[in-house]
């Protein structure tokens, strides 16, 4: 009955000549009707790069997704659904709501998705690989603070996730009581990720994993040329250089205010990345196989994301939540051949 009065009202309008105002209706699997703002906040992306990189690197790639109907979901749809996902952190439910997906084709996408973007691993996460691309990645840390010849900083970052069951769960709970992820990562000077371990249970120390690493092989080999800055949970050794707990000279004292500045590039990249990635920030309730996905893929992403100079969404500023760093300290046998050469670097460059 009131569609009905509302019907004789607007004819009643339009005999008077009283203009109407124009009705916008937005169709719900078309994003990107967003403005450009609304879009970014929502999916963490504009709309060129996600029609000018991210669908190409799906594209062809993922098998129809179908709906209780049997109607496909379209390509564009998926990814922005995945994104939606890894960009707020919200439930697989509520995510495929918004582009009307069911739960289980959200967790399907989700999982096919990271294993497509993770083709490309190797494409956007690398260290530089010829001499002129790693002087260069040198000159742009040197810049920073005036310490020479690093490659990149190295820590590690927790990412919470829900206890995964089984024998095993408690080694994934850390230091602070939750279950976790440690991730390693080596930052290049643009905050951008030149390598990412993400396998390891949240009880093993950040040393032990580095030990383990590609990296630390990488320079066993001397196919690198410079070395990694780390913090105080990681040994001082001839390519790794930590910072002096108690320094006792005015150089040493500018070798570590140097050490720290350089070494803030990781610091501020773990904390980009999980507001860029609010999963990541997070308690993830996927598989554990799938998580593992998730957190190589958000940082491919992420590369994507310096290197087309996308900027985060300002409401993200203050998202990280700081707390949930874990720090740790190396208590294993000291190197004393690793100590005279970070003395004698120190004396050469900050004497």
């Amino acid at each position: 009955m009131d569609e009905f009065y509302n019907l004789i009202d607007f004819y009643d309008r339009v005999a008077m000549h009283e203009r109407v105002p124009k009705r916008y209706v937005r169709d719900m699997q078309n994003p990107i009707d967003y403005s450009d703002k609304e879009f970014k906040n929502r999916f963490r992306f504009s709309k060129t790069s996600v029609i000018e990189c991210l669908m190409p690197l799906i594209f062809n790639e993922i098998e129809a997704v179908t709906t209780m109907r049997g109607l496909p979901v379209p390509q564009l749809i998926k990814l922005l659904a995945v994104l939606r996902f890894y960009g707020t952190g919200n439930i697989q439910l509520v995510s495929g709501d918004l582009v009307g997906i069911s739960q289980p084709s959200i967790s399907r996408c989700v999982k096919r998705i990271s294993q497509v973007i993770l083709k490309s691993f190797k494409k956007f996460i690398k260290f530089p690989s010829n001499p002129q691309e790693q002087r260069q990645n040198q000159l742009l840390f040197y810049n920073i603070a005036g310490f020479v010849g690093v490659d990149g900083t190295v820590d590690c970052t927790h990412i919470p996730i829900k206890s995964p069951g089984g024998d095993q769960a408690e080694n994934f709970r850390n230091r602070k009581g939750i279950f976790s992820i440690n991730v390693q990562i080596v930052s290049g000077p643009k905050c951008e990720i030149l390598d990412i371990v993400a396998r390891w249970p949240g009880s093993v120390h950040d040393s032990r994993i580095f030990s383990n690493s590609n990296v630390n092989m990488m320079y066993e080999q001397r196919q690198l040329p410079g070395c990694l800055l780390g913090d105080g949970g990681y040994p001082q050794l001839q390519y790794l250089f930590t910072p002096i707990r108690n320094p006792q000279t005015i150089a040493e004292e500018r070798y570590n205010k140097a050490h720290i500045a350089t070494r803030n590039t990781v610091e501020r990249l773990n904390g980009i990345l999980k507001r860029r990635f609010g999963c990541l920030s997070k308690k993830l309730a996927t598989k554990l196989s799938t998580t593992l996905l998730i957190i190589s893929a958000c940082a491919v992403l992420h590369n994507i994301a310096i290197f087309r100079y996308e900027e985060l969404p300002q409401n993200l500023e203050e998202e990280f939540d700081y707390n949930q760093i874990v720090q740790q300290e190396y208590n294993g046998p000291p190197n004393l051949y690793c100590y005279i050469i970070r003395s004698e670097f120190i004396i050469r460059h900050f004497q």
